[in-house]
């Protein structure tokens, strides 16, 4: 069983990635990059996935390997200190990309959570 704490952020980590998902489904790359509304709202829900990551407590990161721990935790640093030369194509394929592959893992980790 998870601690609370880190079960509630992998439920943040999981509505982030559902809203990413939300967000770019039927869109095409090009329509991305016209989009400064989708951009922002990839990217906001990208930091909070980081955020949520950098609040997971050690032991449970250890336990889940299968998720990019370090990866997301640098995204939201990326975002939130640099964010003045955020590259889109970076975004875009982290949108697409690892993020579906992500919250495939949260929610089977959920999943199991609950039996």
């Amino acid at each position: 069983m998870l601690p609370n704490a880190d079960k509630e952020r992998l439920l943040h980590i999981r509505d982030a990635s559902r809203k990413i998902a939300e967000f770019t489904a039927g869109l095409s790359e090009e329509e991305f990059r016209n989009s400064d509304l989708v951009q922002h709202g990839v990217m906001n829900c990208l930091y909070i996935i980081g955020e949520a990551a950098s609040r997971v407590d050690s032991t449970t990161r250890e336990r889940l390997p299968d998720i990019e721990w370090d990866v997301m935790r640098g995204m939201r640093n990326r975002l939130a200190h640099a964010y003045f030369d955020i590259n889109l194509d970076i975004i875009w394929y982290s949108a697409t990309v690892d993020t579906p592959r992500l919250l495939e893992v949260v929610e089977t980790i959920l999943a199991s959570e609950t039996e």
